[in-house]
């Protein structure tokens, strides 16, 4: 590479940054300006629990869920719980297991014109279980 003299390569050095400053957004043309929808936030509903979910439960885990059944009947060595009502029953099979009750089986009864799914039954009874 040959020696550049003193002036030009003084030249160059003021002005290599002025050109990397304009560099290549100089030659884009500017940005549109777009406006950005506002998207609404919908609360999405939590999903109703099935009557499954109570499988399992205690006695003191059922009592916390839906409240003092609105029946209790013992028929050894079952114990069967009653909430609801024509519309809208679920009834719950104890059975003793390791010495404690707990939920064998679940029965969802709706009436033939009811609208409501198994879900929404036991929601329904939950909710009324909230405001007792």
């Amino acid at each position: 590479m040959m020696p550049l003299p003193k002036a030009r390569l003084a030249a160059f050095l003021l002005l290599a940054p002025a050109a990397c400053a304009t560099g290549p957004s100089a030659l884009l043309p500017p940005l549109a300006q777009v406006e950005v929808p506002v998207i609404e936030h919908k609360e999405v509903p939590k999903p109703k629990p099935s009557p499954a979910v109570l499988v399992g439960q205690t006695e003191d885990q059922v009592l916390a869920f839906l409240g003092t059944p609105d029946l209790r009947r013992r028929e050894a060595p079952a114990e069967i719980w009653r909430y609801g009502d024509e519309d809208c029953g679920v009834h719950l099979f104890f059975y003793d297991a390791d010495g404690a009750m707990s939920v064998r089986h679940v029965d969802t009864r709706l009436a033939r014109d009811s609208d409501l799914t198994e879900a929404e039954c036991l929601d329904t009874l939950r909710h009324r279980a909230d405001t007792e």
